[in-house]
């Protein structure tokens, strides 16, 4: 095979030359594109995060929104429709003297309605004219209780949900505490008051079935010997049989 002749190298050592050249012409002219769209891609980027930032604000200030226009609210269960038509503000005022021992006047209800599907039982909403009317009615609870009426505060979706699962864990701490009890966010049990995942996580531990020395514990909490009976004891217990 005959070599090629200085002439030839020469050629394709320009050519090379030639392609190299070029290439980094253009690189150098993309290079010079990234440059022009960096400055937008930043602008863009922090426009995108200043407008998260306002959704996630907006998003709160609706929540607090529709959490104030709540606050006066109470949801009544069980209450029978009246199947005359009648003035809703006389109804609800009548109902709660009725049910709950407590006189009203029409001047502590804003308005009132029954909410639900047609063909159930419906709950009966009212909102009060000022939180320290709802607060005297949530006071009678018990009385509306005895009388096969109960009264609830007007929750969100979410809040209800949540609300379950919550009455699921204390469904199981009870086996082990009679006393255990929800207030607000927590959960009470063993006079110790638990957020919601500390009391799940207590719940998965816990053996599904009392203890014997559990069955006998008095309303501190504590059995006749005045132990407090604490999950890892119940566990320790329960490994020993």
């Amino acid at each position: 095979m005959a070599q090629p002749s200085n002439q030839e190298l020469k050629n394709i050592m320009l050519g090379v030359q030639n392609t190299l050249s070029e290439q980094q012409s253009s690189i150098g002219s993309l290079q010079k594109k990234l440059d022009d769209i960096l400055p937008a891609l930043n602008s863009l980027q922090e426009n995108t995060q200043r407008l998260s930032l306002g959704v996630e604000s907006n998003s709160r200030n609706i929540d607090y929104l529709f959490k104030r226009e709540r606050y006066n609210n109470l949801v009544f269960f069980n209450v029978p429709e009246s199947e005359d038509d009648v003035d809703m503000l006389s109804f609800i005022i009548s109902t709660i003297k009725k049910y709950g021992d407590l006189e009203l006047s029409p001047s502590d209800i804003s308005y009132g309605y029954w909410i639900g599907k047609k063909g159930k039982e419906k709950p009966l909403l009212v909102t009060f004219t000022s939180r320290f009317t709802k607060e005297r009615v949530l006071k009678v609870a018990p009385t509306f209780r005895a009388r096969g009426v109960s009264v609830s505060l007007d929750r969100s979706k979410a809040e209800r949900s949540a609300r379950a699962g919550m009455r699921d864990v204390l469904a199981k701490l009870r086996k082990h505490d009679t006393s255990a009890h929800i207030r607000g966010p927590s959960i009470f049990y063993l006079n110790k008051r638990l957020d919601f995942e500390s009391a799940l996580q207590l719940s998965q531990q816990l053996p599904a079935s009392p203890l014997p020395s559990e069955q006998k514990q008095d309303s501190m909490g504590r059995n006749k010997r005045g132990l407090s009976l604490s999950p890892g004891s119940a566990n320790e217990n329960a490994s020993k049989k």
